[in-house]
């Protein structure tokens, strides 16, 4: 006997691809402790099924460190985008060898036809404060020294300065 017909039902499964090539900011690839590094991109529903919200995950690892940080974000509709933003601060970090890693959808949050697409890895590095700040203290405009005499109300004037304008 021959078939005359196939039906196939089927559930289709959504996909959706981290886009930088629309749309890809990260600050520095090189930035001063103390200072914040804040990245952007696009993420795409680039089937024809909706997803649900969407579950990101930012990582930032290297020297020891490793920070996680997850947002889950609105529903994607099929053909749409989203804004991925995030920020870090780099106050307890510093080297040349960190990396921050992008993932959407991890853990297959739900169900999805391709994870290739959905890991974005960029590297930056920390430069270390190295220099102490210098402070300056002046009584009505004058330096002193050890048992000076100042008048009872003095003006002071107290100046800080660091090469480093985050810390």
């Amino acid at each position: 006997s021959q078939l005359k017909y196939w039906r196939v039902l089927a559930d289709m499964v959504p996909d959706a691809a981290l886009r930088p090539e629309i749309m890809y900011t990260l600050d520095s690839s090189s930035v001063m402790q103390g200072q914040v590094i804040r990245f952007e991109t696009i993420m795409e529903n680039i089937s024809e099924t909706d997803m649900d919200s969407m579950l990101v995950k930012y990582e930032i690892v290297g020297s020891g460190v490793q920070i996680t940080k997850y947002e889950r974000l609105a529903p994607l509709p099929s053909g749409d985008t989203l804004h991925l933003k995030t920020s870090f601060p780099t106050i307890n970090l510093t080297g040349s060898n960190y990396q921050l890693l992008v993932e959407i959808n991890p853990d297959m949050d739900q169900k999805e036809k391709h994870r290739f697409n959905n890991v974005g890895l960029l590297s930056f590095q920390v430069r270390r404060d190295v220099t102490n700040p210098l402070m300056d203290v002046t009584f009505d405009g004058v330096h002193i020294m050890n048992r000076d005499i100042v008048s009872g109300k003095p003006e002071i004037v107290v100046t800080l300065l660091d090469e480093n304008q985050y810390l």
